[in-house]
């Protein structure tokens, strides 16, 4: 595991002679190369790197221990959270695009992009003479961090300027999350679940749910999960029916393909019985059956019923009265 206390003093001695791309990324992780103006090169160190150096140099100063998110309590203010980056799907899709993916992330253009579609922004920061020096430093930008104008108007002291620009942009300046080697080192635990969208306590939820599923039922999933938890998180809509599992009732296999027969819903098996899961639209049929959310009526009809409101039945006395 990197030694964060040993990086940030090394950072620091190399500082002048570090470069810095910078990348904005949306919610599905997709990056987009970002252009600078010299200007506004010089003052990226100190919205990216000096705050995140000296918060790691006190840090070790005062004693500060790193301990993985999952043994995170935050009534320890001593305490410097980090998850292994093999944990997290869409920071793990983030670098290994930067680093071997450049010709697959297009340049950021506001007359292409929509800017308040972006979700953070990444600062990846090189040594010309040390190919071994590689680190990110990312924020999460809220939608408020950024306005679409034309006219924007600048106000230093008493005097007001005015120039044009498509979007004018809010910078957050504080520490936020850095990924150095094979961990990120999360500064801010709320602006990190909202950039990646990672919920440490749905993840420890689905990862449990997620397991018994695997031990109950007999899965094909694509080749890029080996994990049925992990498959579901990658739509919100299939994490939410996911956690809505109920382990201590599930249905069996054959029950979950019976039903599926039944009411003409479309869920393959192969020959083997295997029931396969090309995407989360499959997942979602399996799990809507595994959680009963399957209705037949008395006219034969088939319903997928999203809100269970079981109905109060009165007693024989209760009628009478």
């Amino acid at each position: 595991m990197t030694d964060i206390f040993l990086w940030a003093n090394q950072a620091d001695s190399m500082k002048k002679g570090l470069q810095c791309e910078l990348f904005l990324f949306n919610k599905n992780a997709v990056l987009y190369s970002l252009r600078v103006s010299p200007a506004l090169e010089i003052e990226l160190p100190m919205m990216f790197l000096y705050g995140i150096i000296n918060e790691i140099q006190t840090d070790a100063a005062i004693g500060v221990n790193v301990v993985n998110l999952v043994d995170y309590d935050k009534r320890d203010s001593k305490q410097l959270p980090y998850l292994p980056l093999s944990d997290v799907d869409r920071v793990r899709y983030l670098v290994r695009q930067i680093e071997e993916d450049r010709a697959g992330i297009f340049e950021f253009s506001t007359h292409n992009h929509e800017f308040k579609r972006m979700k953070g922004i990444v600062a990846h920061y090189t040594h010309p003479d040390d190919k071994n020096v590689s680190f990110y430093v990312a924020k999460y930008l809220p939608p408020s961090a950024s306005i679409s104008v034309g006219h924007v108007w600048d106000f230093d002291g008493g005097n007001a300027e005015s120039h044009l620009a498509d979007v004018t942009v809010n910078m957050p300046m504080d520490n936020q999350m850095l990924i150095v080697g094979g961990e990120i080192f999360i500064f801010d635990q709320s602006k990190f679940a909202k950039a990646f969208d990672y919920n440490i306590q749905d993840i420890r939820t689905s990862d449990e749910i997620g397991e018994a599923i695997s031990n109950r039922y007999s899965l094909i999933l694509p080749n890029m999960f080996n994990d049925f938890a992990v498959m579901a998180r990658e739509s919100k809509s299939t994490l939410k029916r996911l956690l809505e599992v109920n382990t201590e009732s599930l249905p069996s296999q054959e029950t979950v393909l019976d039903i599926a027969d039944n009411m003409a819903i479309e869920l393959m098996t192969d020959d083997k019985g295997n029931i396969i899961l090309f995407d989360t639209k499959d997942a979602n049929k399996f799990l809507d059956i595994v959680n009963d959310n399957y209705l037949s009526s008395e006219t034969g009809n088939h319903y997928l019923v999203k809100s269970k409101k079981p109905l109060e039945i009165k007693s024989n006395e209760e009628c009478i009265s």
